[in-house]
This record gives C-alpha cells, sequence and structure tokens, in this order.
C-alpha cells in the first residue's frame, strides 16, 4: 500500500486523549498498522454512501472514509467527523492528526513521559559538555598552538586528539539518547532493556570517577555526577508500573 496520511478534528484529539492511556495507545497501534498495510479488523459498513469503514479495536469501533492516500473521519467536505462508538454503547473519539508511528507524547504515561524528558535532557547535556570542550580546548590552543600537534603525555595522547575523541563519543552518546527515547515512546521493550543495561555501564564508570583521589578532577567529578543523576532518572520512571504497561500492551500487537 502507498502512503497515507490521517485527517481528524481537534474534537477528535480531545475525544482520543479522554480516553484510558493505553487504550489509546492500542488505537493509535491499530491505526498505524492499517495506514502502513491496510491490516487490521477492519470491515466496510453496509448500506452507507460514500463508502464508510469501520475499525474494532478492542470495545472500541472506529468509523472512517477510506479515501486511498488518505483516512478522514468524515466524507469530503464535512466539517466534522462521524464519532467512534463502543461496543456498549458509549461513544469513543478519533484519532488526530499525530504521526501514528508512535505515540504522541502528552498520550503517554506521566512516568513514560518523564523518562523520555530525561533522555532528552541527557543529549541537550552530552552536547553541551562535548560544545564546552571544544571551547575551552580552542581557548588552549589559540594560546599554546602547540599543544594541538605535540605529545601531551608519555603515551603520545595531544588535545587535539583528546578533543576529537570526545566529540566522537559524544555524538554517539546523543544518539543512543534520542534513538532510546524514540524506542521507548513507542513501547519497544528491547529500548527499556538496552537503556537499563547502558545505566548499568554509565554506574560501574561513574564509581570509579568518585573512586579516583586525582587532586584536580574535581570538576569532572561534578559532571559525571549530573550525567548519572540523568540517566538514573530515566530508568526509575521507565520501571515504573504506568510505564510498563504500555511496554506490556506493545508487546500484545
Amino acid at each position: 500500500m502507498g502512503k497515507k496520511s490521517v485527517a481528524w478534528t481537534d474534537q477528535a484529539k480531545a475525544d482520543l486523549r479522554a480516553i484510558d492511556q493505553s487504550t489509546a495507545l492500542r488505537i493509535l497501534h491499530a491505526i498505524a498498522r492499517y495506514l502502513a498495510s491496510g491490516e487490521g479488523d477492519v470491515k466496510r459498513l453496509q448500506d452507507i454512501e460514500p463508502p464508510e469503514m469501520r475499525l474494532r479495536v478492542g470495545d472500541y469501533r472506529l468509523r472512517f472514509y477510506d479515501q486511498g492516500d488518505t483516512v478522514m473521519g468524515g466524507p469530503p467536505g464535512s466539517p466534522a467527523p462521524p464519532r467512534g462508538y463502543q461496543a456498549g454503547g458509549g461513544q469513543a473519539g478519533y484519532p488526530a492528526p499525530y504521526p501514528v508511528s508512535q505515540a504522541p507524547l502528552a498520550l503517554l504515561p506521566d512516568s513514560l513521559r518523564t523518562a523520555v524528558t530525561f533522555m532528552y535532557a541527557g543529549a541537550a547535556y552530552t552536547l553541551v559538555y562535548a560544545v564546552g570542550v571544544v571551547i575551552v580546548a580552542a581557548s588552549i590552543i589559540k594560546k599554546n598552538p602547540t599543544l594541538a600537534v605535540t605529545a601531551g603525555s608519555r603515551h603520545g595522547t595531544t588535545l587535539g586528539g583528546v578533543v576529537a575523541l570526545t566529540v566522537v563519543l559524544s555524538l554517539i552518546e546523543i544518539a543512543l539518547w534520542l534513538g532510546i527515547a524514540r524506542a521507548c515512546r513507542r513501547g519497544q521493550s528491547w529500548a527499556r532493556v538496552t537503556g537499563t543495561v547502558l545505566f548499568g555501564l554509565h554506574t560501574l564508570g561513574f564509581l570509579g570517577v568518585l573512586a579516583n583521589a586525582h587532586p584536580g578532577i574535581g570538576l569532572t567529578k561534578v559532571l559525571t555526577t549530573v550525567s548519572w543523576l540523568i540517566a538514573c532518572g530515566a530508568v526509575v520512571f521507565l520501571w515504573k508500573r504506568p510505564s510498563s504497561a504500555i511496554f506490556r500492551t506493545a508487546r500484545r500487537r
């Protein structure tokens, strides 16, 4: 199938937010699956023109119009779409114009939303740290140009080499923060496990820095502590019960 887009109303957005979060996520995932492959519990409703479709998600029914490259909540030109309905007769809302490949951050439980926010903070902190290293190193090299190309220790490490390594490692770390955050928003369990394992490795490095008695690394200890606290916050909120419910729901898809 070609790539489809979704057109829903602002009222539909409010309706979806009124549904409990785990159910809303199931609805979004079901729509994403239908858009990508045409699969799902979908049937055409009888004796309705223009042709109207029904997508079933658990106890909810979503009614819509499939116009090929666009899925609409109402017929062309209609100012408002028909509402969905629940099996027991209660009305349910339509998903609004979200990118349905991932759940909107506003629909995630508070714990998972906080965890993702911590991850974004970790990526931002890493970027600021890398930029800071480059600025400080550039200032030092400007005053002492030979430091960029001469050996800085008996192991032959140069200041320029340290800066380059810091930048490369920072870019990798930022990619990990953002990649894991995105996967966790989608409820992918491997991302939570991977993030937890990386946090464990980070903790070992953090303890090593704290145990170092060298008098000149006080600032390094402070910066490492801040980084560890951000990572710790992300992991703690990832494993809270509401977050776990989202990952369990995604596994059942």
